[in-house]
């Protein structure tokens, strides 16, 4: 049996906001009977909607409508969720959880409003240029939810409310980013965590080091993300600040190129486009002497960017980037690409193992460009 969660008050008073300010590209968070996308899917404004739930259900219910502007996938919260949106609709649990009917459609968390504290958290990173959230929430748990919004930076505009018996109220809400919005924690390490904060509507990545280690590491990669930046290597360096062990650099949407290669959905023209394309990057940094040394493994490092028929490979994290009379850039890439030959089999691109290595040694003893062409021409 199907279970989704059915149009309701509070669902009619949000989907009245939602034909009104849709536009763009939009984002229906935990869209259940998809009753908001396909409000927004209707908006001649709208030009693209993604709607996304973790109740498997609800993803199968408004898959079956085949409406042409929406495309839906499972994923809790933004886990699943790619690039920027002008318009995201939420409309969250707000009650407590009930340990007798687990209902995801419905429980909040402990006290009702932990789902919306992590939408909230993960949002700001998903608002494209002027976005806006659009959400409704109760008054159980409403002076919370509205402290919640200006701690993480939010301005809030009412657009409409409603009674209902027992004393309840529903308000709709328009959610913008403030220009002081402060940044927001994304990943951190053993030696430091990554920020990600909004300016000028792009999001920006900060690397800080954490307290008591050196500084040394960042600060090298500050120095050869600049210098890879001449080469069209990396993501845009913006600034370092030594004094406060930070590097601010453009942040890369995407995901890793482990995790590419092995979607069945990437034809072999597409795969072996990126993997051209990192090696060719990688010949520059052997051109440049530079060695980045994580390239024998690279999942974390390289990043794959874009959509549909174009896609961008970048390569971030150079703290252990140094220069050497021998660098391994493309030896150490080759090596990779040899580990993931069935792999790439799956995408008919048929990897000679012992052609790979011996073009591997040609070539890194004198790093010719004839040799370079070889390794290229087996994959292009």
């Amino acid at each position: 049996m199907i279970r989704i969660y059915e149009p309701e008050e509070d669902s009619y008073l949000l989907q009245e906001q939602v034909e009104r300010f849709a536009r763009g590209r939009v984002l229906d968070m935990g869209t259940g009977s998809g009753i908001q996308a396909i409000a927004a899917a209707h908006c001649a404004a709208v030009r693209e909607v993604v709607a996304v739930d973790i109740n498997p259900d609800a993803v199968f219910y408004l898959k079956k409508k085949k409406i042409a502007k929406i495309r839906c996938n499972r994923s809790d919260l933004f886990r699943s969720v790619k690039g920027f949106f002008d318009v995201i609709i939420f409309n969250p649990p707000y009650l407590p959880d009930d340990a007798h009917d687990p209902d995801k459609a419905l429980d909040g968390g402990k006290v009702g409003f932990e789902i919306i504290e992590r939408f909230l958290k993960d949002a700001k990173t998903r608002l494209g240029k002027d976005g806006f959230i659009l959400t409704v929430f109760s008054n159980r748990t409403g002076e919370s939810t509205l402290n919640m919004m200006r701690r993480e930076g939010y301005e809030s505009e009412l657009l409409s409310k409603k009674s209902l018996p027992f004393f309840e109220e529903l308000y709709v809400y328009k959610l913008t980013l403030s220009p002081c919005a402060g940044p927001e924690l994304y990943a951190s390490g053993k030696r430091g965590a990554i920020y990600l904060v909004k300016e000028k509507g792009k999001s920006i990545c900060i690397k800080e080091q954490k307290p008591g280690i050196a500084v040394d590491t960042i600060e090298n990669e500050a120095r050869f993300l600049k210098l890879l930046n001449k080469k069209g290597i990396g993501p845009k360096f913006i600034s370092f600040d030594r004094k406060k062990g930070q590097l601010r650099r453009e942040f890369v949407d995407g995901r890793g190129i482990e995790e590419f290669l092995n979607d069945e959905k990437i034809t072999k023209q597409q795969a072996a486009g990126v993997i051209c394309d990192v090696l060719k990057q990688c010949r520059e940094m052997d051109l440049l002497g530079i060695n980045k040394t994580e390239l024998t493994n690279p999942y974390k490092d390289i990043i794959i960017a874009g959509k549909g028929e174009s896609f961008n490979s970048v390569m971030i994290d150079f703290e252990r980037c140094r220069m050497t009379a021998k660098p391994k850039n493309v030896t150490q890439f080759l090596q990779y690409l040899s580990r993931m030959r069935r792999v790439l089999a799956e995408k008919r691109i048929s990897i000679d193992e012992k052609l790979l290595v011996d073009l591997g040694r040609a070539y890194k003893d004198i790093l010719d460009e004839k040799s370079f062409r070889k390794i290229i021409n087996m994959f292009s």
